[in-house]
């Protein structure tokens, strides 16, 4: 697959490196914060007594519950896909290697 590196065949093997690395490694880890951080939120919110008839208190939950809504879909809706992507160009990423690095 990559004889002809002129051909932009090691293009293409670096834009989908390129995509994997975005749409899986920095989307996980800013999934990863951002569940963390709500679920923090949330625990910590409903704990605090002091702020039980609070206003704030609803709407900072509610924002947090929201978020956690959204972040969880995109674990499946694009770190799955692109993870599956990534398998099926593990052995061509292999082969790459061999042919920049002797």
């Amino acid at each position: 697959m990559f004889e002809n590196t002129q051909n932009g065949s090691l293009c293409w093997f670096i834009a989908q490196l390129f995509a994997f690395i975005v749409s899986f490694v920095l989307m996980g880890l800013t999934c990863a914060f951002g569940i963390a951080g709500n679920y923090l939120s949330v625990v910590t919110l409903r704990r605090d007594r002091s702020l039980r008839t609070s206003v704030t208190k609803f709407l900072l939950t509610v924002l947090a519950v929201a978020d956690l809504t959204f972040l969880l879909p995109v674990v499946v809706v694009i770190m799955l896909p692109a993870y599956c992507a990534y398998e099926k160009l593990r052995p061509t990423c292999a082969a790459a290697i061999q042919r920049v690095i002797p």
